[in-house]
């Protein structure tokens, strides 16, 4: 993918694992403390990637920038499945553009959004756990949330954050 970004500056970092309520996490999970994971249900409801957005950020609805909904956000959310729950083997998504024309609030121009900003997604990791990720844009600040919760045989397990960032920044 680099290569083919050419003189595009590209950089890759998923964080979001090393959150310290992710490793604690990943260790009640691995001492069997909920049992064996059967199920988890992951909800992004992000503030980018909405109807407006500054014109500094219109390459977010740009297909050539490949920073979209599903390469960072989905990335990120993805990334803590497998940090998590294992290796995904399986997935089928549904992407969506609920807002096809985007309000640049600088400038006042309009932009047509070429990229996702909705995507729902189901998979199945190695461990035979199933998931699922809403992941949304365009939600008021205030609506901003992150939750990740985890079914087990023998109990349940849930990270959540308000933060805009969801689990990759902020507590």
């Amino acid at each position: 993918m680099a290569r083919a970004a050419g003189s595009l500056h590209t950089a890759i970092g998923l964080q979001g694992r090393l959150n310290p309520a992710v490793r604690r996490a990943a260790q009640l999970l691995s001492s069997g403390r909920i049992g064996r994971p059967l199920s988890a249900r992951i909800v992004a409801s992000i503030g980018s990637f909405g109807p407006e957005l500054p014109s500094t950020f219109d390459y977010f609805n740009r297909t050539f920038s490949g920073a979209n909904l599903l390469t960072i956000p989905g990335g990120h959310t993805l990334d803590l499945v497998e940090a998590l729950l294992g290796p995904i083997i399986e997935v089928d998504a549904r992407t969506e553009i609920f807002w096809p024309v985007v309000k640049l609030t600088d400038t006042g121009e309009k932009s047509l959004r070429e990229t996702a900003d909705y995507a729902d997604i189901l998979g199945k990791t190695r461990s035979g756990a199933v998931f699922t990720a809403e992941i949304g844009g365009g939600v008021a600040p205030k609506d901003v949330r992150f939750s990740f919760e985890i079914r087990g045989s023998e109990g349940s397990l849930s990270l959540t954050s308000d933060h805009p960032y969801g689990c990759q920044a902020g507590p």
